[in-house]
């Protein structure tokens, strides 16, 4: 693999062809045989040897010189003597309960995988006073053993379970799940003699006990200590500093084949322990996993280093023999770690006697499964690298974690690939994590916004640094250029929707918009004016506020006109109204910032905002219900001929959208009534609904959201509830809007509106699903009952106003809803079903009975074929008709009977909808009665 310069960067960092594998070039030889590279593997590894003069470790055991007896003592049971007797072990074992295990998302009993007794802690009670002294000692040892920052202190025991192993108990191969630092170590106190403590994502096991009988008490071990963790006591800032390999690599950088000490770009260090996805951060690393990243992480600060975490995964495929077992390959057999690194052994899970010995290895692929900050979060997946990369040469002294065995296929014999797992330390120089990343961000591998942040705060930090500027324009350019291309191709499959442009499309990625508020943010830190132009139309809604802040503070001084051009390419840019009159809110936010804000600057804000939206009036934007309180501020902001010249020629445009229309209507009446500044006239209210009101109820329609569940089906014998309602959409008409609105309406005292709209509202009324009224109307209604108990929103003589509107409401309720009682057939005729064949005499006796005012009963004594004819004629579900079979006699016979099920099944449907709206009723009460005049 060539890793090419990255967006016209002359970085010439080339490595190794895979093909070439048995033929290293001489920049391979170099880079692996850098003293650079040495002198860093060295001085990790003698951090290493650090850690382990103070015996950090993933796991600890022993012998409790003094064991102290914790006054067990299980509810309902009593004290429990120790050692424990025969006579308290069957009496312990009434209590007990199996225990059982997690297995994913469930809990699992199964004494095939756990076979183990346990009592819950709050069955517990530890009575002996000197046990709380006991068990500090014991975390004092397990804290200086595993290495723990901050010792004993910065440990939490909680009490988990009561374990009790009789003989033949057992727990097999497992590993705790990591819920991150809190659950991250299990802690194991043997009540006589033993302690035992680990982290909880160390795989481990329970032998089964062969004789006698163990019991135990378990304690969650959590860490507490909050924010940055400290260095170990055992090493100071000077071996941070022990590092300073890092200077002359940084220097020396970038690299080309012919240089004699050629270190490479990357340098990838594999860690003793393994780690999952979820605890790879450096706050949660072990022992002289811990020392050594967080002094790697120093140094690369110091020398202006990029440094990562990651989860590795190296696959070698190469040709076996079929019965040749054991993974450790030809000049591997010797299972210690030659570099001098412990390894995690009991992490993996061992399956060397049933893997495939590689006698010859045919390809290798290295990739970073998953690369992190040092603070955990993840910032890309699936990014190749080379083994040239790696510190240690010896990557496969270790067993596989998996093997993919193909077995014979054909001419190519047996092969099998090899799959091993690793976390690992991941640094280079800051010039080339662009470079690095690059490939990955092209596939979309990369959480570009993550990544993209990252460099916008360290360009915030460092403004003058040139080289992080061009690296920030070359990330920022490469988004810019992938959302251009996937608006190409998304207009080419909007006008061809063709297999190609599918496929064009496919190939193609688009951003979130605070991704790309990051790259109009870093135009902005970087002024470049021309970049932030072309990123602003790039999003779906709008900018982050963020954005406008700096836009804000650079609009100082002369720069202020240079910047002019991009307010209206915010502008133009923006879908939304309620969007730019914030935009322009927070530009004026950033601009309080400065020393500069005086109003002469609000002025030409101004002014600027009402040209965009100007703009935005005579384009075809969309409005959605926010934008209707948007637009009565802005009528408050800016006068009465803003409203009348602009803002109501532009609702009028909009008043099929009966939500915008009433809410806008609604909106500027409250700022006239609440707000009392001034700034809203009466009499520019009073025009605006003789301009709006009369279209507005013309176009008026009844907007709501129907839920997706399925209508129920009602039965006589099976009466369901009416489903839950959802909730109604954001942008949808609600009940309490529409009755604000009817309000507002009445107390400018526009009667005849009112009655129009009252018609329009009955009209629509029986027109709409009963959906509808669960959702909006009967919602409505609601809110109306509780205005009229207020007379400071609905006066008295107003209350009566309300009268049509709710027997309107009501009475298509009850006619489309309710309906009549379904009546009861006065006889028993019924309608044909007989077949049209005139030789079906069948069929002929069928009709005939069917039709008959009072025949209830028709028997049809005849063959199998002939009766299944008649049984299909009538059909398998007919309301209202019955058929069975009389065995009795040979042949057998067809009984059809006539019934009045239809019927029961139609009344009983009727009686449920009454109850239902008796209901409904009720729920208006007692207002209702006078709001029908009654």
């Amino acid at each position: 693999m060539v890793r090419k310069g990255w967006l016209g960067q002359e970085h010439v960092l080339k490595s190794m062809d895979r093909k070439k594998l048995a033929q290293p070039t001489l920049s391979y030889l170099n880079r692996v045989g850098s003293k650079l590279r040495r002198d860093l593997f060295q001085s990790l590894e003698d951090l290493g040897k650090i850690g382990d003069e103070h015996h950090a470790s993933f796991a600890t055991q022993g012998v409790l010189p003094e064991a102290v007896n914790p006054g067990l003592s299980v509810k309902d049971l009593g004290t429990i003597g120790l050692p424990l007797s025969t006579r308290d072990e069957a009496e312990l074992v009434k209590v007990c309960h199996q225990a059982p295990f997690g297995k994913g998302s469930e809990t699992i009993v199964d004494t095939n995988v756990r076979n183990t007794l346990e009592v819950n802690a709050d069955q517990l009670e530890l009575r002996n006073p000197a046990w709380p002294k006991a068990l500090a000692s014991t975390l004092q040892d397990v804290s200086n053993s595993m290495g723990i920052v901050g010792g004993a202190t910065s440990i939490k025991a909680e009490l988990y379970k009561l374990l009790l192993y009789n003989e033949g108990a057992f727990f097999e191969k497992h590993t705790e799940s990591v819920l991150g630092i809190d659950h991250e170590m299990q802690r194991l106190i043997g009540i006589k003699h033993r302690k035992d403590a680990g982290y909880s994502d160390v795989q481990h096991e329970v032998l089964r006990v062969l004789s006698g009988t163990r019991l135990v008490l378990t304690y969650n071990l959590a860490y507490t200590a909050t924010g940055t963790v400290p260095l170990a006591s055992n090493l100071t800032d000077a071996h941070a500093r022990s590092l300073p390999m890092l200077g002359p690599w940084r220097q020396s950088f970038p690299f080309t084949e012919d240089d004699g000490d050629n270190p490479g770009a990357i340098a990838i260090y594999v860690l003793r322990h393994k780690y999952t996805d979820g605890s790879l951060r450096i706050d949660h690393l072990k022992g002289t996993d811990r020392a050594r990243a967080q002094c790697l992480e120093a140094a690369c600060k110091a020398h202006n280093f990029s440094f990562f975490l990651a989860n590795m995964e190296t696959s070698r495929h190469g040709g076996c023999d079929e019965d040749d077992y054991g993974c450790v390959e030809s000049d591997q057999s010797d299972q210690s770690d030659q570099s001098g690194s412990e390894s995690d052994e009991s992490s993996i899970h061992s399956k060397a006697d049933e893997y495939h010995k590689l006698d010859e290895i045919y390809d290798e692929d290295y990739a970073l499964r998953a690369l992190f900050y040092s603070n955990g979060t993840k910032v890309a997946t699936d990014v190749k690298v080379e083994k040239s990369d790696f510190l240690q040469d010896e990557l496969f002294l270790k067993t596989a974690d998996e093997e993919d065995y193909s077995g014979w296929t054909g001419n190519e014999g047996v092969s099998a690939t090899h799959y091993y797992r690793r976390s690992c330390l991941v640094v280079m120089p800051k010039e080339y994590e662009g470079p690095f990343l690059h490939d990955a961000a092209s596939k979309g591998k990369v959480n570009v916004g993550t990544w993209l942040g990252k460099y916008l705060e360290s360009f915030r930090q460092n403004p003058e640094d040139s080289t992080l500027r061009e690296e920030l324009r070359a990330i920022c350019k490469s988004i810019i250029n992938a959302s251009k291309s996937y608006a190409l191709a998304k207009g080419v499959l909007e006008r061809e929707h063709s297999r190609y442009a599918s496929t064009l499309l496919a190939r193609t990625r688009t951003y979130p918009d605070h991704v790309i508020g990051y790259v109009a943010e870093a135009a902005l830190l970087m002024e470049d004016t021309a970049l932030f132009e072309d990123a602003a139309p790039r999003v779906q809604n709008t900018l982050p506020s963020e954005v406008f802040h700096e836009l804000g503070r650079k609009l100082t001084g002369k720069s202020r006109e240079s910047w002019r051009a991009s307010l209206l390419v915010i502008a133009n840019a923006t879908r939304r109204l309620h969007d730019l009159h914030a935009a322009f809110e927070h530009i004026l936010i950033g601009f309080r910032g400065t020393s500069e804000l005086n109003d002469a600057i609000v002025s030409e804000m101004t002014e600027l905002e009402r040209e965009a939206l100007e703009s935005a009036f005579a384009s075809d934007i969309s409005v959605v219900k926010q934008d209707a309180q948007t637009l009565a501020d802005l009528a408050s902001k800016y006068g009465e001929a803003f409203l009348c010249n602009s803002i109501i020629p532009f609702v009028k445009k909009q008043v099929s959208n009966s939500t915008f229309a009433i809410c806008f209507l609604t909106w500027i009446y409250n700022i006239w009534k609440f707000r009392h500044d001034g700034t809203i006239q009466m009499q520019w209210i009073q025009a605006t609904y003789k301009q709006l009101l009369k279209d507005v109820t013309v176009a008026f329609t009844l907007e709501f959201h129907k839920p997706t569940s399925p209508a129920p089906s009602w039965s006589y014998y099976s009466r369901r509830s009416s489903p839950t309602p959802e909730p109604p959409k954001a942008d949808l008409m609600t009940g309490a809007e529409l009755s604000d609105f009817m309000s507002t309406v009445l107390q400018l005292e526009l009667y005849d509106d009112f009655s129009k709209l009252v018609q329009t509202i009955t009209t629509a009324c029986k027109n709409i699903d009963m959906a509808a009224f669960d959702i909006l109307i009967w919602p409505f209604l609601k809110a109306l009952r509780d205005l009229c108990k207020r007379p400071d929103r609905v006066p008295n003589h107003h209350a009566d106003s309300y009268g049509p509107l709710f027997q309107g409401i009501l009475a298509s309720y009850i006619t489309h809803f309710v309906r009549r009682e379904p009546a009861r057939p006065s006889d028993f005729k019924r309608p044909r079903k007989g077949c049209s064949k005139p030789s079906c005499n069948d069929c002929k006796i069928l009709d005939r009975f069917l039709t008959h005012p009072s025949q209830q009963t028709e028997r049809f004594k005849t063959n199998q074929d002939r009766r299944k004819h008649i049984s299909g004629q009538i059909g398998y579900n007919e309301p209202g008709l019955s058929k069975n079979t009389d065995k009795s006699n040979s042949p057998h016979t067809l009984v059809v009977t006539k019934t009045d099920q239809r019927w029961r099944d139609e009344h009983g449907q009727w009686e449920f909808r009454c109850t239902t709206a008796g209901n409904k009723m009720r729920e208006l009460e007692p207002e209702l009665g006078a709001l029908l005049g009654g």
